[in-house]
């Protein structure tokens, strides 16, 4: 991977269903956040055990979402909106336990 091989670091990746390059880049040390719907981690398919041991150690920081959250996301960026209302996640502990820290959001804004 090219950016590897550049020696970029602290990446922020924002993506839906990942596997391998996922994994590749997180085992690298060239990821700092990611926002994923799936990282492949399934139990008898496990191909994405780089990212499992970086965010049990807190080395990178991950916020969680669903298929369907993720979906409507990268639609809204795709219809130029800045969000899709949805209710899918309401209730659910995506939305109240599995986000970033409102420290990180804070830290996250572009100047």
């Amino acid at each position: 991977m090219r950016s590897i091989r550049q020696g970029i670091k602290n990446l922020h990746l924002v993506c839906h269903s990942q596997g391998q390059s996922f994994d590749v880049l997180i085992g690298a040390g060239a990821v700092k956040r990611v926002e994923v719907a799936y990282g492949a981690m399934g139990r008898f398919a496990s191909t994405c055990v780089r990212f499992r041991k970086a965010a049990e150690r807190g080395e990178i920081e991950v916020e969680d979402y669903s298929n369907n959250q993720m979906s409507l996301r990268f639609l809204a960026g795709s219809l130029g909106m800045p969000f899709i209302q949805s209710r899918s996640g309401l209730g659910t502990d995506l939305v109240t336990k599995d986000g970033f820290s409102a420290d990180i959001r804070e830290r996250r804004k572009s100047p």
